[in-house]
């Protein structure tokens, strides 16, 4: 039974593209790299890399440079990026991960161009150990030694807003959940965006208008985490420029609007034997099918995901969006339908092992994808090694409990502030278990950086209280 329905799980994948890198069947090469940019009569290629705080940066360079930066990479000021310059010198080197290499549909007017990913190096050959995708890159490598391959699907929400006579920001439209757009200049333009992002290699599940005015949902494609989180970095920045040639504006920001539902980013996640792509979180005889395994790689994840709040909720206003009553869960605790909880069992049937998973609802899209997959595969695959276990499921609506209520059930909050984050990350045993010493110490700095200036910072609601 388990060979046929791993049989069927890799027929599954292959028809989703999931083990598939971007749009290559086979593992590239400088030679083949520059023959398809021959080919493809690429012009420009651009190289983008992520920084520490999750800002997407790009290096462009003419066709007539892409074989010498596939080769030998490529230099940039680090000093000019903080995160990545505090102990070495300003100048750091990209290394080119050739797997990543895409030749972009060609738009009117526009030379014909390329994308690939770089990693962040200290010199030629020596990673920077606070790399976020380095990071991912050796987490991966870590559960395929004891044959795990690990698996996400992103729920991106985002705002679309507009300028209104004012010059306010207010939200484009006044939908509601799955609601029909009602302008078709406004369903063109969310085409638009899907299109974009298709003929740019990233597979779409679907688009949907959210709970609040002006907020959207994209979904994309399960996935290995490493091209997910590329695949992230590129969406966002796909939607922002559609949005932009629009006059509109496109916001990732997880709480844009006091009074209504923020943005979250759903990650649903799992695990599979690399040798055989067999579901390891699937056991049919669960009442939420899933597997003694699967519930230490949860617990894995919950036992941490307080200290590690800062990486899934990066900045300042992530906080404004995880309060009571958004929907918005704070609550470290999971369930099998009960959507107020942090981790939540998405339904299945004994007949789709390939579909059981786990989301986690807390993360917004502002953090660093790179960082979130990584602390989810560290902590999951701690739990598995340390047998850890869940407590049971929590089906009620935690947000209708008292504190009281809440206590006596042993359940126990995320923070709720930037500070309140950071000071519980850089004072893990566990973080400091998981991760290499120069990233605690450039991200807790960097974190601190942002909580300090938004505290000397005197906002409007000061203004109207206090003057």
């Amino acid at each position: 039974m388990k060979k046929f329905f791993s049989l069927m799980i890799a027929l599954f994948m292959m028809t989703s593209n999931v083990i598939t890198p971007l749009n290559k069947l086979s593992l590239q090469t400088s030679v083949s790299i520059m023959d398809q940019a021959a080919q493809e009569k690429v012009e420009f290629v651009h190289v983008y890399f992520t920084a520490l705080s999750g800002n997407f940066h790009d290096i462009i360079i003419p066709i007539s440079k892409l074989e010498s930066a596939l080769d030998n990479g490529l230099k940039y000021d680090g000093s000019s990026i903080p995160g990545c310059s505090n102990i070495f010198a300003s100048d750091m080197h990209l290394a080119i991960d050739l797997q990543s290499f895409f030749v972009n549909p060609k738009i009117k007017n526009q030379p014909k161009t390329a994308r690939i990913f770089a990693d962040v190096y200290q010199d030629e050959v020596t990673p920077y150990p606070a790399d976020p995708r380095y990071m991912l890159k050796q987490a991966i490598e870590q559960a395929a030694a004891q044959d795990y391959k690990f698996f996400v699907g992103p729920e991106i929400e985002f705002f679309l807003v507009e300028k209104n006579s004012n010059g306010e920001l207010v939200p484009w439209d006044h939908g509601n959940y799955c609601g029909v757009e009602m302008q078709q200049k406004h369903e063109s333009i969310k085409f638009e965006m899907m299109q974009v992002l298709l003929d740019n290699g990233i597979n779409l599940e679907k688009l949907h208008h959210e709970v609040s005015p002006g907020q959207h949902e994209i979904v994309i494609q399960y996935n290995d985490p490493l091209t997910i989180a590329d695949h992230i970095m590129l969406a966002k920045h796909l939607i922002k420029q559609v949005a932009g040639n629009y006059g509109i504006i496109a916001t990732f920001m997880p709480k844009p609007f006091f009074g209504v539902n923020g943005s979250g980013m759903h990650l649903h996640f799992s695990l599979a034997e690399k040798s055989t792509g067999w579901n390891v979180f699937f056991d049919e005889n669960d009442s939420a099918f899933l597997s003694p395994l699967a519930h230490n790689f949860l617990a894995g994840v919950l036992n941490r995901i307080q200290d590690a709040t800062v990486i899934v909720n990066s900045c300042v206003n992530s906080f404004k969006r995880l309060v009571i009553g958004y929907e918005a869960p704070v609550y470290v605790c999971w369930a099998k339908k009960n959507r107020s909880a942090l981790i939540r069992i998405p339904q299945i049937n004994a007949s789709q092992p390939y579909a059981a998973r786990a989301e986690i609802r807390c993360a917004d899209a502002l953090c660093n994808p790179y960082l979130a997959c990584t602390f989810l595969l560290k902590a999951g695959l701690e739990g598995i090694k340390n047998n850890e276990q869940v407590k049971p499921a929590v089906e009620e609506n935690l947000f209708k409990l008292t504190l009281t209520q809440i206590q006596d059930r042993g359940i126990t909050a995320l923070p709720s502030s930037l500070q309140q984050a950071i000071t519980m990350f850089e004072q893990s045993s566990n973080m400091h278990a998981m991760f290499d010493p120069i990233f605690m110490a450039e991200y807790a700095k960097l974190k601190q950086s942002q909580a300090t200036q938004f505290a000397r910072i005197v906002t409007d609601w000061e203004l109207e209280n206090y003057v």
